[in-house]
């Protein structure tokens, strides 16, 4: 398992972006049902991510996914060595989905 951009940045690796020290960080909306597994919620309570510890040839990581009803219907978003870069990486793509779409065109009376 390797490190990602991510890991990185949660690390302190990367240069500082100008941000100065967060309040909050999306591993707060992290709640661990079950010993290794935390289901992350919006601020509605409603599930929109899974982080769960893996082990995968004697290294420790995490894996998170979409959050779905059936384990079937969950989207891979990517692997992590650490939680709190797990829980970040489930937060980006919670927001690129509430983000803006793609642009449809003007509409047809807009165009000559």
């Amino acid at each position: 398992m390797r490190a990602g951009t991510i890991d990185s940045a949660a690390a302190g690796l990367l240069p500082s972006t100008g941000a100065t020290g967060a309040d909050w960080h999306p591993i707060l909306a992290a709640h661990e049902y079950a010993t290794g597994e935390w289901l992350l919620v919006d601020p509605m309570a409603v599930p929109f991510a899974v982080v769960r510890v893996i082990e995968i040839k004697g290294e420790r990581g995490y894996r998170a996914v979409t959050w779905a009803e059936k384990s079937a219907d969950r989207r891979l978003l990517g692997y992590c060595r650490s939680l709190r870069a797990a829980c970040e990486l489930a937060h980006r793509a919670y927001l690129a989905r509430h983000g803006p779409g793609d642009f449809a065109g003007y509409p047809a009376h807009l165009v000559s």
